[in-house]
């Protein structure tokens, strides 16, 4: 019986992690650490990109940006080097 309602209550917590990924559009791969607040019930989620963010059932969010998401910046960097040559 105690088996059944702790499988039941992870089944719970892992159906509501899965929303929350999806709901922000993070990757399972790009995921470093989930767990269950018990105190509000809500999904804490830690990306690779160093986002910490939280899920409760029904909540309305923005997917995350892709630098919060993996850490990889797309953006073409200008190189730094010496003055304008004469």
């Amino acid at each position: 019986m105690a088996d059944e309602k702790k499988n039941t209550e992870e089944k719970k917590n892992n159906d509501l992690i899965e929303a929350g990924l999806k709901s922000y559009g993070i990757d399972k791969k790009h995921v470093l650490k989930t767990r269950i607040d018990n105190a509000t019930g809500e999904a804490v989620i830690v990306t690779v990109g160093g986002a910490k963010v939280r899920y409760a059932e029904g909540m309305e969010v923005k997917p995350l940006d892709p630098i919060r998401v993996d850490g990889v910046i797309r953006k073409k960097m200008k190189p730094i080097t010496g003055g304008k040559k004469k």
